[in-house]
């Protein structure tokens, strides 16, 4: 207890009390000046607001105590003995409650909170309330309803007394309020039954399809030996079954069925042990949204037999149906496929009609796109700027190689006597020349006639330009004309060379002697050697080398001086396409999100044996991609409304032979023809679930708005579009972005066919989709709660200053939390009393003041 003031700077002006007994004037009697003074300092009193603090006494004390079937009869017991022990230290009985998490009573006893409080040892509490159903352990809703016993602005403490293992996890609020209200939660862990071997979660893929194999995921809960996990229908149909296992704590079991027909299929997965604390947790059931397949036409051209082996490949969940022989300049419709695959088909089956055909199927109607292939595909096929192109995800690059072919060149150059002067100098520029467009790889040698033949430059490599020009500079005019020998002894040189071209050039003045030329330059054409002429001197015409030149398919040149030089052409050069498919043994990484790769191994893909080099597009998503190049194998991005995905290398050919022992193959290239079906539409659906609110959320796939989402409720013995169907209304939320909300009753199932709808109203023929909420999806069963998703105690205790309790421990103290500083304040105003004496005293000075003196 103790008195503090509100405004205690008005208490300053008690130190100008002893003016008043000067001021105005002086006072004669001490009566008077200590009534005056004394009211002076009722009324600074007043104005500094006076308060008493006095603590209250009791708090209130709230006890949660777990009576839910999760617990065995030997816990139970526990709880309610740990409960009689927190009664026997509550201070005051009027002041506590008890709070009931379930209600198994003992048989004959009643399930009321009455009886569950005698049967605990605390029928003297102050309330007592029942929470949970069916002997369900819903903790949020327990502390919530403690929180509620202690009122506000009071303190108190709460004591938990449970195995955590709540069967919802929506305790998040009320232990922010707890905390924000400074109230303490002792907790006391019961543990649980580790010997309890029970299936505790059921997970499968987002999007399930009849005919596709399921993966299903079983979560095992508890220690046990040679245990197994199978899979029954709604019909008690075994599916599947796992082999026997020994688990230590927790395990996941994966199994595999297949659905035959779409719509809602009821799974159940048993638990089977040879050893089982409590074999009434071992079914767990739950209802799944079975999709029809994706419908496939497949457009190939090089793979034989390809429709066939890639319908091996991929499974039953893909309709495939086989349309390379159609004639595709009839434009067929596309409306009843969900996807088109292009499989190494050149451009030239592809019409240009068709190829815009499907680029408009694929941005305005929401078709998947799969574009695959090696050396008939992409740029090898011809795609390169066509229609087709535009759609996919890579640039279509083909390398192109600048050819300059090799050739021998044998230059016959004539030395005469009647090449003095300037035909021999023009004889000499005609062959530097000549030698000056070889390149390296080229082979050159000279032969001169002036008599007799005679090599004055072996063949040998152009790029010997010093040897050939010494060599072209050593010659002069001498001796008579025989050039028939000349020209055989080039020829032979000439015919064992290995080069592209061969060339023979004859640089003369036309002063030959006569003979068969036509034979021999003939015979020299029949083995593709070329010759041509070169007339040096003031003639610019000669019909005899016409004429050889013509023979030799060759050409004739004239060079009458220095400024009429001739450039002789010997080759070509010549550019051509490299093949852009490439062969050999490529190492491949993956890329990409999670989402195209599931539970396959990702970090150790086998080499592929070929693709064709392309290179990613800005905003295209590279799934795989070829080690240290950055070349893309496997490629995806959204094509208007549609996703288009290319597959670098032939899904069935020589470029993935590699692959055909990969186990994962299979699963892989299903798992991305799916997704490029599925998220070929105009929205992506959905469906949450919290207690009694469900959520319908749609998202747009293409930044396209004209799609809206539209979803109806289906009823039994009701059809989804039917009037009596309920349509559930969607508001916008952001651009693309589309909520709709329902109230429901959490033990009812909900099922729901969402589809996109154009403006028009008409649905879209890809973009319909079956979705379940069931019946307390967001509840976990009371015995098959996953202990790792349990409300960890020891840290609730710690957040809000609490004390975490051992249950096994005689001497707990329940009231560890109730420190004196958590008692209440409570605040008594005193100014009012100081008003009052101060009133008595002004009037005590006024009759003071009046009474008659003797």
């Amino acid at each position: 207890m103790s008195i503090s003031f509100l405004y205690p700077i008005f208490l300053l002006l008690l130190l100008a009390i002893p003016l008043l007994w000067f001021y105005p004037q002086r006072l004669e009697s001490r009566t008077h000046g200590i009534l005056r003074s004394v009211l002076a300092a009722c009324l600074i009193l007043a104005l500094a607001r006076p308060v008493l603090l006095a603590k209250e006494g009791a708090l209130f004390q709230v006890l949660v105590l777990d009576e839910s079937a999760s617990l065995d009869t030997q816990r139970r017991e526990q709880a309610r003995e740990l409960a009689t022990r927190w009664f026997a230290q509550v201070a005051d009985k009027e002041k506590s409650a008890v709070i009931f998490v379930g209600g198994d009573a003992d048989a004959g006893s009643g399930t009321d909170a009455a009886s569950l409080a005698a049967q605990a040892g605390v029928d003297g509490a102050g309330a007592y309330i029942q929470v949970g159903e069916g002997g369900s352990s819903a903790l949020s809703a327990a502390l919530a309803a403690a929180e509620r016993q202690i009122p506000s602005g009071s303190p108190g403490s709460i004591t938990l007394v449970s195995d955590g293992l709540s069967t919802d996890r929506r305790w998040g609020p009320v232990v922010q309020t707890l905390i924000r209200r400074g109230i303490a939660v002792n907790a006391a862990d019961l543990g649980h039954d580790e010997a309890d071997v029970y299936p505790a979660g059921l997970r499968t893929d987002e999007i399930l399809r009849a005919g596709q194999t399921v993966r299903a995921e079983v979560q095992l809960v508890g220690s046990g030996t040679n245990v197994r996990v199978r899979l029954l229908d709604g019909e008690g149909t075994q599916l599947a079954i796992s082999q026997p296992l020994d688990t230590d704590g927790r395990a996941t079991v994966a199994l595999q069925f297949e659905p035959r027909h779409p719509g809602f299929m009821t799974v159940q997965a048993e638990v089977l042990a040879d050893a089982d604390a409590d074999p009434g947790n071992n079914v767990l059931g739950r209802t799944l949204a079975i999709q029809p397949p994706v419908r496939l036409l497949y457009l190939g051209e090089r793979m034989q037999g390809g429709s066939t082996r890639l319908g091996e490949l991929l499974g039953g969940g893909i309709e495939i149906e086989d349309g390379s022989d159609w004639n595709l300049g009839d434009l067929p419709d596309l409306t009843d496929y969900d996807l088109v695959m292009v499989d190494d088909r050149t451009a030239a089956r592809m019409p240009e009609a068709f190829q815009a055909h499907l680029a408009t199927a694929v941005r305005e109607r929401g078709l998947g796109l799969v574009f695959a292939g090696g050396k008939a595909a992409f740029g090898a096929g011809g795609y390169d700027e066509t229609t087709l192109a535009e759609t996919l995800p890579v640039d279509l690059q083909q390398k192109t190689e600048k050819r300059d072919p090799s050739t021998a060149l044998a230059l016959i150059i004539d030395t005469s006597g009647s090449m003095g002067g300037t035909r021999i100098e023009l004889a000499k520029q005609v062959a530097r020349l000549a030698v000056r467009r070889l390149k390296a790889h080229d082979r050159v040698g000279i032969v001169e006639f002036y008599g007799n033949k005679h090599w004055a430059l072996p063949l040998q490599s152009a790029a010997n330009k010093v040897t050939i020009d010494r060599a072209i500079g050593r010659m002069q005019a001498i001796g008579g004309t025989v050039l028939y020998p000349a020209i055989e002894e080039a020829y032979y040189g000439l015919k064992n060379m290995a080069t592209r071209y061969k060339h023979i050039i004859i640089v003369t003045d036309a002063g030959i002697e006569d003979s068969d030329y036509e034979s021999l330059i003939r015979r020299i054409s029949h083995d593709n050697i070329n010759v041509s002429t070169v007339l040096v001197g003031a003639q610019a015409h000669n019909q005899s080398l016409i004429d050889m030149a013509s023979w030799g398919n060759g050409r004739f040149y004239s060079a009458s001086d220095r400024y009429s030089l001739p450039e002789v052409i010997l080759k070509q050069p010549s550019t051509m396409k490299l093949p852009a498919y490439k062969n050999g043994s490529f190492s491949v990484v993956s890329r990409g999100a999670e989402g195209w790769w599931g539970d396959i191994d990702r970090e150790h893909l086998p080499a592929l044996a070929g693709y064709v080099e392309t290179n990613s597009r800005p905003g295209a998503e590279v799934l795989i991609e070829v080690e240290g190049s950055a070349h893309p194998v496997l490629a995806t991005w959204h094509f208007g409304l549609g996703r288009v995905t290319a597959l670098m290398t032939e899904p069935v050919g020589a470029g993935t032979a590699s692959w055909r022992n990969w186990s994962d193959y299979g699963r892989l290239l299903a798992r991305v023809v799916q997704r490029t079906a599925d998220e070929s539409q105009a929205f992506q659906f959905a469906l949450t679930r919290n207690d009694r609110q469900v959520t319908l959320m749609a998202r747009r796939y293409s930044a396209s708005g004209s799609h809206y989402p539209q979803a109806s409720i289906l009823r039994e013995g009701r059809e989804a579009d039917s009037e009596a169907s309920d349509t559930l209304q969607f508001r916008q939320l952001a651009p693309g972005h589309f909520v709709a909300e329902l109230m429901l009753d959490p033990a009812e199932e909900l099922r729901v066919n969402a589809r996109a709808v154009d403006v028009s109203g008409a649905t879209q023929p890809r973009g319909q989709m079956r979705l379940i909420s069931t019946a307390g999806a967001d509840v976990f069963g009371e015995r098959q709660v996953d202990p790792q998703l349990a409300l960890n105690l020891e840290q609730l205790a710690a957040a809000t200053a609490g004390a975490f309790i051992d249950p096994t421990d005689p001497n707990a103290d329940f009231t560890t939390a109730l420190h004196e500083d958590m008692s209440a304040l409570e605040l008594y105003k005193l100014w009012w009393y100081a008003l009052l004496l101060g009133l008595l005293v002004y009037l005590a000075e006024l009759i003071w003041r009046r009474w008659p003196r003797t």
